[in-house]
């Protein structure tokens, strides 16, 4: 895989040098700013005008600047060849993002693909537990074993990456109340909850990931 590096900063300051080096266990980013208490995104691109966020730098004590070790398995699947890297400078770091990010890119590294997983989830006065088994990523059965109200038909292909991508939709929708759990090993979103409009009722959004099991 080739790799460029870029800076992008919107202060008057010298741009700092992101430097990037293969390591055991993946790659390590290092940005060399003099200034301390800036935000920093490692973000990637394919093409060059589409960019999309990795994961957070963080500074760290006995070295200058910030850095970032990304291991083996943590960028998208599509990133095989030639990808460009840049540091962009954020006015903040939104904490629910960073967990988000981080526990995203634990998901990719952990590279499962098969699974069944069982999830109680709800949203207003709809509740139900439903078992997934998924196979290359795909839904390929999905078992109701409870619903209320009885005559409410629970969404039947819900994947782990699809509870990431309502995570994400809540973050940039600016949701008024975001708390997950995130696994610590693999990522998962082992329970959640969302509440999208402070003012408005029963569009809260809950679950909880009660067995998640990798194939084999």
């Amino acid at each position: 895989m080739a790799m460029v590096g870029f800076v992008s900063t919107s202060g008057a300051q010298e741009r700092p040098e992101l430097n990037i080096q293969a390591v055991e266990t993946g790659w390590s980013f290092q940005l060399n700013s003099l200034y301390p208490g800036e935000v920093w995104m490692l973000q990637f691109s394919l093409d060059g005008p589409d960019w999309r966020d990795l994961i957070f730098l963080t500074g760290g004590r006995g070295f200058l600047g910030y850095r970032v070790e990304v291991p083996s398995g943590g960028l998208p699947a599509e990133a095989s060849k030639t990808v460009l890297f840049r540091a962009k400078e954020m006015k903040v770091a939104n904490p629910d993002y960073r967990d988000y990010l981080s526990a995203r890119m634990r998901w990719r590294v952990a590279g499962i693909t098969d699974y069944s997983y069982q999830v109680r989830s709800g949203q207003g006065l709809v509740e139900s537990t439903v078992r997934y088994t998924v196979v290359d990523g795909e839904v390929v059965s999905a078992e109701v074993l409870e619903i209320q109200p009885p005559f409410f038909d629970p969404p039947t292909q819900v994947t782990i990456d699809d509870w990431f991508d309502r995570v994400s939709r809540a973050i940039g929708g600016g949701a008024f109340k975001i708390d997950v759990t995130w696994n610590e090993e693999t990522g998962v979103p082992d329970r959640g909850y969302l509440d999208l409009e402070e003012f408005l009722a029963d569009e809260e959004v809950w679950w909880t990931i009660e067995s998640f099991q990798p194939a084999g």
